[in-house]
């Protein structure tokens, strides 16, 4: 395999390389290759809402996931069982959306299409903005369809998450063992 340059209309160059040049990559700083860069660029984050500069979710893996793995890993194991039991026959519950929202929040069916419909219609949004001219995207971001559905979804989110997180503020655990084992 070569490694080419693919130009597109909507997200510009992409750069394709062989396996033998990803740690050469690795090792340039960001002035030189910076995936936040590219992906500032290709999400538009002042229309889409999805910013690299926020890095709340690579601090939630690094800083949060991975170091507690462990102590969550029964969680995967009933994330699994719960998965079965829906498309196979009976398990247990809870589980890997568990980690992140806790199970106030993980089995709620408006907030699973909320997470899912996010992502997806984010993407849509950056996609559809990219079509407009530079110049013309502050005035007519507002009225794109896919990006007021982003809006309208994190408002909504919102509204579930925000009673949770105030309910744990209250709660005023005193020791590790009294908190709930998720990210909030």
């Amino acid at each position: 395999m070569v490694s080419f340059c693919a130009l597109t209309i909507l997200a510009g160059p992409n750069l394709f390389v062989t396996g033998r040049f990803i740690n050469e990559l690795r090792n340039q700083p960001d002035e030189v290759v910076s995936f936040n860069a590219r992906a500032e660029e290709r999400m538009l984050p002042q229309y889409s809402l999805i910013s690299q500069k926020n890095l709340l979710g690579v601090h939630s893996v690094k800083g949060d996931l991975t170091p507690n793995l462990a102590r969550l890993l029964p969680h995967v194991v009933d994330e699994i069982e719960t998965a079965v039991a829906e498309e196979i026959g009976d398990c247990k519950e809870n589980g890997i959306p568990g980690w992140f929202v806790g199970p106030d929040l993980c089995r709620n069916e408006t907030w699973i299409k909320l997470s899912i419909g996010y992502t997806a219609t984010t993407f849509a949004g950056a996609e559809a903005i990219r079509k407009w001219h530079p110049w013309l995207r502050p005035l007519v971001y507002r009225w794109v369809p896919q990006l007021q559905a982003v809006r309208k979804m994190k408002a909504d989110a919102l509204a579930l998450i925000t009673p949770v997180i105030n309910a744990r503020k209250a709660a005023n655990y005193q020791t590790d063992e009294e908190k709930p084992e998720d990210m909030l």
